[in-house]
């Protein structure tokens, strides 16, 4: 094989190794760039925080009962009208409720039997649902009271009911001044009422899916962060 052969094949045979290295960190790259961000990770930007790491600072209550406890933001006080948004707990027997006419037994097998039962008194129908606490330690009823349309009322409460026990605890969320909060394009004119009244169905709608933006959804979404930092002991 002549000298001049000999090097052509040298030659080829380099640049074949040095084609395929390219390729394969050519290939490499696009592997990479392909698997990130990884799916199902929310990405945030440097002036956003995952609702973990807003939850983190959050203030922990434990009920005098020795039911339950929970994580609740510093701009809330609990059974204090010391900040703008107040949280209230209320524990009671189902004695005490029956000896009142309240139902509770038939509210307590309802819940324990994973069903709403009837509608809390009062409240949107629409917003009532079963929550499960801490990992199923308890079953619980959720829903939203929009004050009494009957005397012109404009507001909104966050209510949680579940059994423990003999014990019904009730755990209620109100920010102040809802009527002055809420955007006037939920707000409509009512024939009975000097002041307009709340759109119930429209703003729930918007509410729930986190459509309304603001303080007022800030409110909602911390509500649910509560009810799931609850625990049952």
């Amino acid at each position: 094989m002549s000298k001049s052969l000999k090097s052509l094949l040298v030659l080829a045979f380099l640049v074949v190794v040095i084609a395929g290295y390219y390729y394969k960190k050519s290939s490499d790259n696009k592997i990479s760039d392909s698997q990130s961000p990884i799916v199902g990770t929310i990405n945030y930007s440097n002036n956003q925080k995952s609702k973990d790491e807003e939850t983190v600072n959050w203030q922990n209550y434990q009920d005098p009962s020795g039911i339950f406890s929970l994580k609740y933001p510093e701009s809330s006080a609990v059974n204090s009208d010391a900040k703008e948004t107040k949280i209230s707990t209320k524990v009671e027997t189902i004695a005490d409720l029956v000896k009142n006419g309240f139902a509770a037994e038939k509210e307590k097998e309802a819940l324990e039997n994973g069903k709403l039962g009837d509608i809390a008194t009062g409240s949107f129908s629409d917003s009532n649902k079963i929550i499960m606490l801490d990992g199923g330690k308890a079953t619980a009823k959720e829903y939203i009271i929009f004050a009494d349309k009957l005397k012109c009322e404009v507001d909104m409460i966050l209510n949680l009911i579940f059994y423990y026990s003999d014990k019904r605890v009730k755990i209620s969320y109100q920010i102040d001044n809802f009527a002055v909060r809420v955007p006037a394009d939920y707000l409509v004119a009512s024939d009975k009422c000097e002041n307009k009244l709340l759109n119930e169905s429209r703003f729930f709608a918007n509410l729930s899916t986190g459509k309304v933006n603001g303080e007022l959804q800030t409110f909602y979404n911390d509500f649910d962060e509560i009810v799931k930092s609850i625990k049952i002991y």
